[in-house]
């Protein structure tokens, strides 16, 4: 990238880096340290023509949110009733927001993380 005058990585987050989620610790420690690294790497980077940011996904219709949710009722209602939108999301439209951090549109966005989640991250 350096050598090509510049460029944009995206990294994946997790809602789950926003605040505590229960059983899924090692999961929330991870995506944390994404973070982390797309802010330092924002700033070793930027000068270089390099923009880093991510996007943090929130409850997102995939088997990995299924096996969590359709087996846990009561999870499953806290979701939704926490969720402004009232609804999962699609892969789709995680999909449309890292295609715009990636794109020209984002040209001066560096260093966000991009809440996908519906409103779920603002709380209640």
């Amino acid at each position: 990238m350096i050598d090509n005058g510049g460029g944009s990585i995206l990294n994946i987050s997790s809602m789950a880096a926003q605040y505590g989620i229960p059983q899924v610790i090692a999961y929330t420690a991870a995506k944390t340290a994404v973070e982390g690294m797309t802010r330092a790497l924002t700033v070793e980077w930027a000068p270089k023509g390099i923009r880093v940011n991510a996007i943090a996904p929130g409850f997102i219709y995939s088997k990995m949110s299924a096996k969590a949710l359709d087996n846990d009722p009561e999870r499953k209602q806290k979701v939704f009733s926490r969720t402004p939108m009232g609804r999962m999301g699609n892969p789709e439209e995680v999909a449309s927001a890292a295609l715009f951090l990636v794109s020209d549109a984002a040209s001066y966005i560096t260093g966000v993380v991009l809440p996908v989640d519906g409103g779920n991250s603002i709380g209640f």
